[in-house]
């Protein structure tokens, strides 16, 4: 079985735009729409990485972030924004995060961002 990613993402296009280069560097994705059911999830199973968008309705991506970390120490964490922000990058480097800007346009930097499932399960 392949290692899962928890995928945190309101906007379905985005979600479809992201799925196929995750699951081709090896790992399988769970996908949240918001914040209540990212939360139920990482407190129900075991994930490798958490993907989330910055924006959450009333909630901010490091806050699922910050769950995720509370559940597993050693899980990989990255939040994705549309543009640059400064604030953004220097809060997640802060909760030991990646951001990442506009993967669904150049999903490279996420990939390597995630390593490969070999060295998570190692």
């Amino acid at each position: 079985m392949s290692p899962e990613v928890l995928l945190v993402e309101p906007d379905h296009a985005i979600v479809d735009r992201l799925i196929n280069p995750i699951q081709a560097a090896g790992f399988e994705v769970v996908h949240a729409d918001q914040f209540v059911d990212a939360v139920a999830l990482l407190r129900a199973r075991t994930f490798v990485a958490v993907i989330t968008a910055h924006r959450l309705g009333t909630h901010n991506g490091l806050h699922v972030l910050l769950r995720a970390r509370r559940e597993q120490a050693d899980i990989i964490t990255i939040v994705t924004c549309p543009a640059d922000d400064t604030v953004l990058c220097r809060e997640a480097e802060m909760f030991g995060a990646t951001a990442i800007i506009a993967p669904w346009d150049n999903p490279v930097p996420l990939v390597q961002a995630l390593g490969s499932p070999g060295a998570q399960t190692a």
